[in-house]
């Protein structure tokens, strides 16, 4: 069988649409990011198997792309792993780079560092109503996650913390309930990203069907840079862990 054909890019120019039912990233910044990645989309395409830490070639796209919610979700796998400029072209589809966690994935596999890191940015980025919500992403990855002042001023809203490992088969997806979306999750852009909030007819898992582990504050270490780190789950802790914070009126 022919392979189908696939392409990186350091700089490619032009519109270029993504997979249908998919948001493209905010390719201005890699802080503030947009989001629309359903959890709907997103668990049924983990229902297809791990994804692939093997280096990026069309062999592991093809199994990236297998169905319409793996071809959803790849959007934003690629865009959380390779920076800005740096893109995939795989069956006339464009995955466009935008974060930067693990932009050598086109030469050798993801680490297990790697693997971490983007499957924290990935969860940060599913929303439960499919709705398109810029966030502010936080974490001790620089420059990538590295943030202006006016973003720290005008993002201020606390909603939680993602990690996990959806490379391995052992790996779970894990989320926390940040301290201002607990003490009000009415306020601002809380009310579309609920992807932190206990899903009350399912204890243990949040709305998104993410495990549960409660407030973030006794989940995780608290950064005193504004992030958290060193987050629990059933296999263990997790050292690359995603802060989500949201605009507030």
């Amino acid at each position: 069988m022919k392979l189908a054909a696939f392409v990186t890019s350091v700089a490619l120019f032009g519109c270029v649409d993504g997979p249908s039912g998919s948001e493209p990233e905010d390719q201005q910044t890699g802080r503030l990011a947009a989001n629309g990645l359903s959890s709907g989309n997103f668990l049924n395409a983990l229902q297809g198997g791990i994804y692939n830490p093997a280096m990026l070639t069309p062999t592991t796209m093809a199994g990236m792309t297998n169905t319409a919610n793996r071809q959803a979700t790849a959007v934003y796998v690629i865009g959380c792993a390779l920076a800005t400029g740096h893109n995939i072209v795989y069956n006339s589809v464009t995955y466009q780079g935008a974060i930067g966690l693990a932009d050598n994935w086109t030469s050798g596999s993801l680490t297990t560092a790697q693997q971490q890191l983007v499957t924290s940015c990935v969860l940060s980025r599913v929303n439960y109503f499919a709705r398109t919500v810029e966030i502010s992403v936080r974490g001790p990855i620089s420059p990538q996650y590295d943030n202006t002042t006016t973003e720290l001023a005008n993002y201020t809203g606390e909603e939680g913390a993602f990690w996990g490992n959806i490379f391995v088969s052992t790996g779970t997806i894990n989320a926390c309930e940040g301290v201002d979306e607990t003490a009000n999750p009415s306020w601002g852009n809380f009310v579309s990203r609920v992807c932190a909030e206990p899903d009350p007819n399912n204890p243990g898992y949040t709305l998104c069907g993410f495990v549960n582990h409660g407030s973030c504050t006794t989940a995780c270490t608290d950064d005193s840079a504004g992030y958290y780190t060193g987050c629990s789950s059933h296999e263990g802790a997790y050292s690359e862990v995603t802060t989500v914070y949201d605009s507030l009126p």
